[in-house]
């Protein structure tokens, strides 16, 4: 069973350290196949998916469900804490899906 991220699209409006206060952290995620989307994921759930590396998740996007993993994870030097991250739709991804269609 693939791991999930419940990923919100974020809104450009909104400056990136009022999402940090109200407890989601700015993101984005890209790929071959798709334009770079900004997105934004709680704390606490980007915490837990990022105790675990190497893990490969599943995400709804505007075309259907992909597959991703953290392509890059910006940390604030003093203080550690998460201030932006990026999701890679995987390689993978395009092989899953071809053999789901089969």
């Amino acid at each position: 069973m693939m791991n999930k991220l419940n990923i919100e699209l974020r809104n450009l409006d909104m400056k990136n350290n009022i999402l940090r206060d109200m407890g989601t952290i700015p993101g984005v995620v890209y790929g071959p196949e798709m334009d770079t989307t900004p997105i934004k994921l709680t704390a606490k759930e980007l915490s837990k998916a990022l105790s675990k590396p190497g893990e490969i998740y599943q995400i709804q996007s505007k075309s259907g469900s992909v597959i991703v993993k953290f392509d890059e994870v910006q940390r604030d030097p003093v203080t550690r804490h998460v201030k932006h991250f990026s999701l890679l739709i995987s390689l993978n991804h395009f092989l899953f899906k071809t053999d789901q269609e089969s």
